[in-house]
């Protein structure tokens, strides 16, 4: 007999991996290895722990934001002459004395 135990097409999803730890930010303060855990707090847990929290809604997945690229610096642009003016050039008032 042949079974498909595990298969993604049976289980339906993929199961997300255990092993590696993941960063959360709390919602809500529990308890956890016997020390208290305050709202606002980013910390990072076990997975299968993490996975328990966030089910609780105790805390939402935290992704660190990309740090800013530094701005390259400006060249110093070449001094340009301005366009020359085309037309009639201006009157000027003669001063009288």
């Amino acid at each position: 007999m042949l079974s498909a135990k595990g298969s993604p097409l049976v289980a339906g999803t993929a199961q997300p991996n255990m092993d590696q730890p993941i960063t959360v930010k709390v919602e809500r303060g529990f308890m956890f290895k016997g020390a208290p855990v305050l709202v606002g707090m980013i910390v990072t847990l076990p997975a299968a722990i993490a996975w328990e929290v966030i089910g609780m809604g105790k805390a939402v997945r935290y992704i660190a934001p990309a740090p800013e690229p530094e701005p390259e610096p400006a060249e110093p642009e070449a001094f340009e002459e301005p366009p020359a003016r085309r037309g009639r050039p201006p009157k000027f008032k003669e001063q009288e004395s």
